[in-house]
């Protein structure tokens, strides 16, 4: 595995929260019984999973140096 195809902590972190955000996502569309916005909402939700993972690790460091 070269240093391009590694998984990073971000990478994981954003794995993690993405079904969540999915299925969120799912759930505003049915109860607006609308579809997706365009065809972009996927490339949105997986920004919306790595925003949240670069939230959790600027939380992360504050903890450690708050320690």
């Amino acid at each position: 595995m070269n240093d391009s195809t590694k998984e990073t902590l971000r990478d994981v972190i954003a794995m993690s929260v993405f079904g969540a955000i999915y299925a969120e996502a799912f759930q505003s569309f049915r109860e607006q019984r609308t579809g997706p916005p365009d065809e972009n909402w996927r490339i949105e939700l997986a920004l919306d999973a790595y925003d949240m993972a670069d939230a959790m690790l600027v939380a992360r460091t504050i903890r450690e140096h708050n320690k």
